[in-house]
């Protein structure tokens, strides 16, 4: 199994300096291109929702142009696997088969399944903090032992 790689927040927390690794390689930058600001209409048959539409297209780096297709198919995700909860909800998460032994909902499964391509998606629009970091999106600001040893001293 090949060794995975850091995240670039931590080699900027532990590297030699701005924009440097530990090892003194240069880090990648990553710059947005620019995105008309806010978010296109919300297609009728994502009413339910609107919360997430925005949430995904309030992010600078989603853009309203390009990626409209991929953030329906993520809303009509959520919006199945709403669905889904509420019959698990209804039926349970135990059945019987007709011979009266238990068995478990395979509802259950189908909801699995589904967050694991929801997670692809939100991992894809950057929407978690590992996926942001990936992205360059998130800065984590190098701190020495000396700048930790004089906020000590200040806060003493």
């Amino acid at each position: 199994m090949p060794a995975r790689s850091k995240p670039v927040e931590h080699k900027r927390r532990v590297g030699r300096g701005p924009g440097v690794d530990a090892a003194g390689k240069r880090l990648s930058t990553v710059t947005a291109l620019p995105t008309p600001t806010g978010s296109p209409p919300l297609p009728g048959h994502l009413g339910g929702c609107a919360e997430h539409w925005e949430r995904i297209f309030s992010a600078n780096w989603v853009s309203p142009i390009y990626d409209v297709m991929g953030v329906q198919r993520l809303c009509e995700m959520y919006q199945q696997r709403a669905a889904m909860q509420k019959s698990l909800a209804e039926t349970g998460w135990m059945l019987e088969r007709g011979t009266g032994a238990p068995m478990a909902n395979p509802m259950v499964g189908q909801i699995n399944r589904l967050d694991t391509e929801i997670r692809h998606l939100e991992v894809e629009f950057g929407l978690t903090p590992a996926a942001r970091a990936r992205l360059g999106l998130t800065e984590v600001q190098r701190q020495s032992r000396l700048d930790e040893m004089m906020r000590r001293q200040r806060e003493a």
